[in-house]
């Protein structure tokens, strides 16, 4: 399962530095601690979701679906995360 994640971290450094330009662009006045915060988190939940992946049973051709479910659950996870992300630091004021 972890080889099929990094099949696609090339995907997912895309995405993160999508982010990055997009949020230089729309606010550069802000914290950038906060956008790395933002990715590491992404890559966090990404990380967590992998043994709820493992443990789910699909049936007798079990073991071929897992990295499926696995990269899946990424292409899901980490943008969500980083929109999740983008709206907090759109819509919640700073302090």
């Amino acid at each position: 399962m972890l080889i099929s994640q990094l099949i696609v971290a090339p995907v997912l450094i895309l995405e993160a530095w999508f982010y990055l330009l997009y949020v230089r662009r729309a606010a550069p006045a802000r914290v950038y601690g906060y956008d790395a915060l933002v990715i590491v988190v992404a890559l966090l939940a990404c990380l967590a979701c992998l043994p709820f992946v493992d443990a789910h049973v699909s049936g007798a051709n079990d073991q071929i679906w897992h990295p499926v479910l696995s990269v899946l659950t990424t292409f899901h996870i980490f943008p969500a995360v980083l929109f999740i992300g983008l709206w907090l630091r759109r819509y919640v004021p700073a302090r």
